[in-house]
């Protein structure tokens, strides 16, 4: 078992196997723990090993990504210490690479020295896994040609491929133009080596929107009327209490589930107004950053009983704790109201109940509350803090208590039509849209 004291306890010279993931192995030397990748070579069937990290630095769930990776890799006929050898050079020095080892070089090796020697080092954990799989798994024989003999022509013919999957394609394109600017950036291309995937099929990848059991949607943003939210928040008591507690807080308090699933217990504090959840800038999205200084949610309601009881149930500080230690995954969110659509037929072995409207997804709640506060004739200017977009006219204002003030109002008004909706009632200003239904 994997632990601590297991680790500490290995003598100089001696490793530490992990018996789920063969080869991966953490080696004690006299001043350092390293995890190692140990392989057989499939060219030439000697054993090899490659360095991943050193313990503590890196975690085991670190650890395990980069042994996929690498084992990947290994499975395709590549050998992995040559591609993990290599690419950690443009991290340290450009590369100075002769014109025919340059020439020798394959799109897929360009594209995972992007990312080696850039990608995991720079991006979040969900991003680079992306990138590293467009690399390794998507580029299929445009993979294993010249990088340097790729020319605009080619480059058309292989993202048209892709005009079925507009998304994919945008994406493989944009990280394809990235790979190459890297590589020239660091020798492994020539200088006078032009980036083809700036130019071709720019702005020829246009998604349809949304596709469901192929019926495209559209780009028409659904908004919830008062009367599906009357039927769909007393049913979230089917989902799981985390599932539950998460939806809830989307149309409790209006945030981004993102961040509701990120939530901290040294967020929430107990002010002489009452309860604040405070977002530190840093975990915002990079589109909200430099609004605000922080940006502040007030709790009322059942948004204030879910955070005081997941407050005392926490072991972590996180409200909302996943599987495998830290936050909870927004994905798992998205995935539960799928699988709880009457039209889902994922799994149909397994009895669920069925949501009784099921053409939604959980930012909607989000959206249809914002909703609700407008109808309410909520001011402007408070509806923009409300979802964190502080506009210019509330950055100038110096009556921050004031601001804070009508936001926890217009949130406990908020909170009262959502306490009957919960209960499946209509409030009096909504009674004519029922009637008019």
């Amino acid at each position: 078992m994997f632990n601590a004291i297991a680790v500490q306890s290995l003598p100089a010279g001696k490793h530490l196997t992990i018996p789920k993931h063969r080869g991966l192995r953490l080696r004690a030397n006299e001043r350092m723990y390293n995890w190692i990748y140990r392989y057989k070579n499939p060219e030439d069937g000697r054993i090899r090993q490659v360095k991943l990290g050193e313990w503590p630095n890196m975690s085991l769930n670190s650890a395990v990504r980069q042994w996929r990776q690498l084992k990947s890799l290994r499975d395709q006929g590549i050998d992995p210490s040559t591609v993990h050898r290599q690419a950690q050079a443009p991290r340290r020095n450009s590369i100075s690479m002769s014109p025919e080892s340059a020439a020798q070089l394959t799109v897929q090796q360009i594209g995972l020295y992007y990312y080696e020697g850039h990608v995991k080092h720079h991006w979040g954990e969900r991003g680079a896994k992306e990138v590293w799989r467009i690399f390794a798994r998507t580029l299929g024989e445009f993979a294993n040609l010249p990088a340097e003999a790729v020319d605009a022509v080619m480059a058309a013919d292989f993202l048209r491929g892709f005009l079925d999957r507009p998304t994919q394609g945008t994406i493989t394109r944009r990280e394809l133009g990235a790979a190459w600017d890297h590589a020239i950036a660091h020798g492994l291309l020539p200088a006078k080596c032009v980036n083809v995937w700036r130019s071709v099929m720019r702005g020829e990848f246009k998604s349809k929107g949304v596709r469901i059991k192929g019926v495209y949607r559209g780009p028409v943003k659904r908004l919830l009327s008062i009367n599906e939210l009357a039927v769909i928040l007393p049913w979230l008591q089917h989902f799981t209490s985390a599932n539950e507690d998460i939806l809830t807080l989307l149309a409790w308090t209006c945030a981004p589930g993102k961040e509701i699933c990120a939530m901290h217990a040294r967020e929430i504090s107990q002010e002489q107004d009452g309860w604040w959840w405070t977002i530190p800038e840093e975990k915002l999205r990079p589109q909200r950053r430099g609004a605000a200084s922080d940006f502040r949610v007030p709790l009322v309601g059942r948004a204030l009983e879910i955070v005081q009881r997941r407050l005392l149930a926490s072991r972590t500080g996180y409200l909302f704790e996943g599987r495998k230690g830290g936050r909870f995954d927004p994905k798992n969110v998205g995935v539960a109201v799928w699988n709880a659509r009457a039209d889902c037929d994922s799994r149909p072995e397994y009895q669920r109940p069925r949501l009784p409207i099921s053409d939604w997804t959980p930012n909607d709640l989000r959206r249809a509350a914002v909703e609700l506060l407008k109808t309410m004739e909520c001011p402007p200017e408070i509806l923009a803090a409300v979802q964190g977009q502080l506009g210019n006219h509330l950055r100038l204002s110096t009556d921050g208590q004031a601001h804070a003030a009508m936001k926890r109002l217009w949130m406990t008004r908020l909170a009262q039509v959502l306490d009957q909706l919960m209960r499946g009632r209509i409030p009096a200003p909504w009674e004519t849209e029922k009637l008019a239904a």
